[in-house]
């Protein structure tokens, strides 16, 4: 939420200082435009929050080709063009000009170019109308950008690239290169591609990846970020008559961020991190680390919603997962069926945290023969199986699963539930709205503990990954009583101080009825008695 000095904005933005790319705001709603994730926040200006646990990605969520309004910020070899619809241009494709097109320039609005440039230099922004937009020898940008002149290739209307040709390139969009956004496309049946160790610094965002015959998006290199995309119908995912791999994502490389997208109707895994055959020796040889799959939504795929096979250093973070079973799909050969999370093969140090799991066979399981594997704070129901043969388990509320917990390792502070418990209508707050938070006077409530094996899990992690996961499933720090509670939520006090007041201050401020420091003092004493 965004902070209540927000507020306070339209009084003092003449002191604050905007970065190129940056964008003021005095409400979380002027940033929802930007995409999932972003707020307002203490600055006044709209930033991505990532979700629980995960670091920022490097490059590839908050740039905007809005940086260069500032011509300081321009690559002075570019002409850059007011652009009709915002901000500027150095290059305009157009396909459906009603004046005709051509590739003899970088295009301009009044002579566009026909098809989108393949290799572009630092500073471009291209913007791309029309469509459908295809090439017997498939899409290929090279890009040059760099850290401080990244490039941008924009659909406008999110004109659709289709599939060119009949053999595996033909039907590929690859990005390739350094410090590259491609953005608010439609890839109708053409696979996308980033897929060469030397790329760095890449990212698809805002897009919709459908009807692919193969696995729909692929990665490897360093520091890329698939963001707020939808992918989907990547064969038939209710028909299983052989191991198709129509995977959503397959995730090779380092520091790769897959965050915000949603996933469904895949003739494989959502999404697959990394892959081999679990051979011992075979973590040594397949260099996939630091992978970050958070806030997805994922449901009814043919396979496994989200798994990680060979590769260390992977969390999955605030995903959504559900309606994952093995009787949804038509299958008449061996595959793994019914599971929203999986790790496999020779997986090591995966982290299963904050995810709310549901209406699958099992929830999470770790069937991988290294380890180790981690389950901290999910909210898991009605499964099967809720958390199987994991060598950690914490703070996590399974409810309305035949197998709560099996072959768990060191274990703390889980809150289990069925339908069938005695006062079971003291415990959550509304199980038939599936709000399992912990209401007043629950016997959850400050009954946990914090054994050394805990702190040791949690302080791994922060020293792992720089980000710390002593919170719940709605970010409130832990503990917040005398003791942990148990399950994936913390209870909070209800006694919270009313806001009308505090606007109400801030009014008298601004009409000069109050000084600042006064304003001041009232705010800290607002955050002081919420509980909240």
């Amino acid at each position: 939420m965004a902070k209540l000095v927000c507020l306070l904005i339209p009084f003092l933005a003449i002191f604050l200082a905007t970065p190129a790319f940056a964008q003021a705001c005095t409400t979380d709603a002027e940033c929802e435009p930007r995409g999932p994730g972003f707020e307002c926040n203490d600055s006044s200006q709209c930033e991505w929050m990532p979700p629980i646990g995960i670091p920022k990605p490097e490059f590839g969520i908050e740039e905007t080709y809005r940086m260069y309004d500032v011509e300081a910020s321009r690559n002075s070899g570019l002409t850059y063009n007011p652009s009709s619809q915002s901000g500027f241009y150095t290059h305009y494709v157009d396909n459906t000009a009603p004046g005709g097109c051509d590739n003899g320039s970088n295009g301009t609005e009044a002579s566009p170019r026909c098809e989108i440039p393949t290799s572009l230099p630092e500073g471009s922004i291209v913007e791309v109308h029309g469509g459908p937009y295809s090439d017997q020898d498939g899409i290929a940008i090279d890009s040059s950008g760099t850290s401080t002149q990244p490039v941008f290739v924009r659909g406008i209307g999110r004109p659709a690239v289709l599939p060119g040709g009949t053999g595996g390139w033909q039907k590929t969009f690859s990005l390739r290169g350094s410090y590259a956004i491609v953005e608010n496309f439609e890839f109708d049946g053409s696979r996308v591609r980033m897929t060469d160790p030397s790329y760095h610094h890449l990212a698809i965002r805002n897009s919709d990846v459908h009807s692919v015959d193969s696995t729909a998006v692929a990665t490897n290199g360093q520091h890329l970020v698939i963001y707020n995309n939808e992918i989907h119908d990547t064969g038939n995912w209710q028909v299983y008559d052989q191991d198709y791999d129509y995977h959503g994502i397959k995730v090779n490389g380092q520091n790769v961020t897959i965050v915000d997208n949603s996933f469904y109707h895949l003739a494989g895994d959502g999404i697959q991190v990394s892959g081999g055959d679990g051979v011992v020796g075979e973590e040594d040889t397949i260099d996939v680390e630091n992978v970050f799959v958070a806030r997805n939504l994922g449901y009814e795929n043919s396979q496994i919603l989200f798994a990680s096979k060979t590769a260390r250093n992977v969390v999955f973070s605030q995903n959504t997962v559900f309606n994952n079973r093995e009787d949804d799909v038509q299958h008449s050969a061996g595959g793994p069926f019914g599971y929203c999370l999986l790790s496999m093969f020779r997986a090591n140090n995966i982290w299963f945290i904050f995810n709310t799991v549901y209406n699958c066979d099992t929830g999470i399981l770790d069937s991988s023969n290294l380890g180790p594997t981690y389950a901290i704070g999910n909210l898991i129901h009605g499964t099967n199986s809720g958390i199987g043969q994991v060598e950690h388990a914490y703070q996590n509320t399974v409810f309305n699963s035949g197998r709560s917990f099996f072959n768990v390792g060191t274990e703390a502070n889980n809150l289990v539930a069925s339908p069938d418990d005695a006062g079971l209508d003291q415990l959550f707050e509304d199980l038939d709205g599936n709000n399992f938070r912990l209401q007043v006077g629950s016997p959850a409530i400050d009954t946990g503990s914090q054994p050394q094996s805990l702190d040791e899990v949690l302080d791994l992690y922060e020293a792992t990954f720089r980000e710390s996961i002593r919170l719940d499933l709605d970010r409130v720090a832990r503990p917040q009583g005398t003791e942990w509670d148990l399950g994936a939520f913390e209870f909070q006090s209800s006694s919270c101080v009313d806001t009308d007041a505090l606007l109400d201050f801030i009014s008298q401020w601004a009409q000069g009825n109050i000084t600042m420091p006064t304003l001041i003092s009232r705010i800290a004493a607002w955050k002081a008695g919420t509980g909240c």
